[in-house]
């Protein structure tokens, strides 16, 4: 028994690790000062910061319309999608497939 296709799409997790990211949640650490927080949140907050330019920024760029200028296939039925909520983490984007 093989992969299915329609089990196979690219997340934010392939172009960092590779693969997709299966950690659990970790606690919001981009407010708190960095005098109260250890070395390991200092670089979960480094992460997490990474993550907020990511979603604010380059998945804009994903989302500009280039309609007139760049010929490109319209989403189609089966396309996989990200579903971008304001305040989700990376784990909690869901995916969705157009129907």
């Amino acid at each position: 028994m093989g992969v299915s296709p329609d089990s196979l799409y690219l997340t934010p997790g392939h172009f960092l690790v590779g693969r997709p990211l299966l950690s659990p949640l970790e606690h919001d650490l981009s407010e708190q000062p960095p005098n109260h927080l250890s070395r390991w949140q200092i670089v979960q907050q480094s992460a997490q910061r990474f993550w907020k330019v990511w979603t604010s920024h380059y998945l804009h760029t994903l989302m500009e319309r280039k309609k007139w200028t760049t010929p490109r296939l319209p989403l189609d039925i089966g396309d996989v999608v990200i579903i971008l909520r304001s305040q989700a983490r990376p784990m909690e984007w869901p995916l969705g497939r157009i129907t």
